[in-house]
């Protein structure tokens, strides 16, 4: 049963993400429909085949939603079941559990009234109570889930968060969710008079959307962040930061094609790439962001943290892996010194710091040898194509990394551990790090294909920004359950960074493969800086002691104690202390796993 608690802990937050990205496009289609398409409708411009499509993927969307929201329904079921004779009642009374019964139902109203509109057409659905209907269930999803939120749980002030909390996701789902919608219009090749009466309108929408995002998202963190210090000393202050810092790389993004829709809108321009570019860049960064919101609405509020950090212990996690690495050279390697988990975020960082410079020495070869070719140095262009020739194999290292984290993450676990390759899967963190593992090796086999040319970057090249995004959401939604809130985000600390350089990573790679060649040579330089960040930081990665031990330490620890007397002369501060609790505690794990 604690098992599942934590597996449905961590799904929750995944399907929170998935549930959201269906809402927004479900909410989105709705509000491009009725603001952009439905203006220009009536201004004689046939749109009808655009509608259509927007109503295909509003059906979608909610369908999405509906599927995120019963598996979510499952989940409770299951966890639980069994836990007294009247859990039957006990769940019909819970306010959440309704929330969610009619989420689902508003998101079935919507899917069948979305599908009726596509197969309908346009003028057929004014006649009838289609569009209506789309639009109250669409809306009703983004309405319902506040009561699934935090503010649905307040003991003060629930009644104007939870106006605050829906309002803020109706805008936030109607902006992300109608930039998708845009790009569908882009994708049918829209004439240039259904483009002047369409992207001004729905740039309009976008600026009013965008506005009260901020205004109600501000509105809404300082009641549950609570003080600045909470801001940098509990997870949720720093989810919120992280959120602002991923809201500020789209409101640059918005602003620049609200200027670009400006000049069309005056007669000054056409449509060009970059438009229809950053509004994709819109779209996966969104995605990202709901990605965030998922885990803040598993996250308790910072107010209600007792247990704050200080602003010193954050700026000490970074600082104490690098002070090791200068005092201890290749012993900051030990596994034995400082246990598996800074070894493994270490050597996961080495990893990452040679593939990284080997692909920024792919680079500077291929840009060296393009330029001695212009200027006749044909030694030059010889050697530095050589050299671009086998730097280009960096994605191996990759696969290495993948492997790495799926086999040696987890020691307690198979194939090193006493817990069964089945039996794993019931562990939330096994769970997330294979997944991660599989995640990189996905990249690396794709990637290495695209260097060496066995694969067109066209199509397969997409895979690797694609799994840059991905990862960084699954990185946000990542936890460490049960060893206490401070500790729990003085691990997360080094997390979110590590997910927004991600996210670079993976903008600037997505540009670079879909910007023409002058704009994508210089875009492209970008991430495998972000990639070397990232590196750096798991390089430097420490963790401070816990205050429960790690259970990968209690499986290592009879090795290390039978083999040598030194572990306690490591990297953590007090390390004579957290081993005498994980000495005592081997025995009562082991017996466990047994059982």
């Amino acid at each position: 049963m604690e098992a599942l608690l934590g597996l449905l802990d961590f799904f929750h937050a995944i399907l929170a993400s998935v549930t959201g990205v269906g809402v927004a496009l479900a909410l989105g289609g709705v509000a491009f429909a009725a603001f952009g398409l439905g203006a220009g409708a009536r201004m004689g411009t046939p749109l009808e085949r655009h509608v259509r499509c927007s109503a295909r993927w509003v059906a979608r969307g909610a369908a999405l939603a509906a599927l995120g929201n019963l598996t979510h329904l499952g989940l409770t079921v299951l966890a639980v079941r069994g836990v007294s004779s009247e859990w039957v009642s006990a769940l019909f009374e819970a306010s959440f559990f309704r929330a969610d019964l009619g989420l689902v139902a508003a998101a079935v109203l919507c899917a069948a009234a979305a599908a009726a509109l596509a197969a309908g057409g346009a003028s057929s659905g004014r006649r009838g109570g289609a569009p209506l209907a789309a639009a109250l269930g669409a809306f009703g999803l983004a309405v319902g889930g506040a009561f699934t939120s935090h503010a649905a749980g307040r003991l003060a002030g629930r009644a104007p968060l939870l106006l605050l909390d829906a309002v803020h996701r109706t805008a936030a789902y109607a902006w992300l969710g109608g930039v998708a919608h845009l790009l569908l219009f882009g994708e049918a090749r829209p004439n240039p008079v259904e483009l002047k009466s369409v992207l001004p309108r729905a740039a309009t929408l976008f600026a009013a959307c965008v506005g009260i995002v901020v205004m109600a998202g501000a509105l809404l963190a300082l009641p549950y962040v609570g003080t600045p210090a909470a801001l940098v000393g509990t997870s949720y202050g720093l989810l919120v930061l992280a959120k602002g810092v991923l809201l500020g790389g789209l409101l640059a993004i918005a602003a620049a094609n609200h200027r670009t829709v400006a000049r069309i809108a005056r007669g000054e321009g056409a449509a060009d790439l970059s438009l229809w570019r950053f509004a994709e860049l819109e779209v996966g960064i969104g995605l990202a962001a709901l990605f965030v919101a998922g885990t803040l609405a598993s996250t308790p509020p910072g107010i209600d943290i007792t247990q704050l950090a200080k602003g010193s212990d954050v700026a000490h996690v970074f600082a104490q892996g690098w002070r090791d690495l200068v005092r201890q050279g290749w012993h900051a390697f030990d596994m034995g010194l400082v246990g598996v988990s800074i070894f493994n975020h270490r050597f996961s960082g080495s990893l990452l710091v040679a593939m990284s410079l080997l692909a920024i020495a792919e680079r500077a070869g291929r840009e060296l040898w393009v330029r001695g070719q212009a200027r006749g140095a044909r030694s030059l262009a010889r050697w530095t194509r050589r050299l671009a020739s086998w730097a280009r194999n960096w994605p191996l290292l990759l696969l290495a990394l993948g492997v790495f984290v799926i086999v040696h993450s987890e020691r307690q676990a198979w194939p090193f551990g006493r817990i069964g390759f089945v039996a794993s899967f019931t562990d939330p963190e096994i769970v997330q790090h294979r997944l991660a593992g599989l995640l990189v090796v996905g990249f690396a086999f794709f990637e290495w294909a695209v260097r060496t040319e066995r694969l067109r970057p066209s199509r397969a090249g997409l895979v690797f920004p694609a799994i840059c995004l991905l990862g960084s959401g699954l990185l946000i939604v990542h936890s460490h359950a049960g060893i206490g809130a401070r500790d729990e985000l003085l691990i997360q600390v080094t997390h979110l960074p590590i997910a927004i350089l991600g996210v670079a990573a993976g903008v600037a790679r997505w540009l670079e493969l879909r910007m023409p060649s002058p704009q994508a040579r210089r875009i492209g330089w970008l991430w495998p800086f972000a990639l070397l960040g990232i590196g750096l930081i798991l390089l430097g990665y420490w963790e401070p002691p816990r205050a429960v031990p790690d259970p990968r330490d209690a499986f290592l620890a009879p090795v290390l104690l039978a083999s040598r007397g030194t572990y306690c002369r490591g990297a953590h501060s007090g390390c004579a202390a957290y081993m005498a609790r994980v000495r005592s505690s081997v025995e009562s794990t082991m017996q466990r796993e047994r059982m």
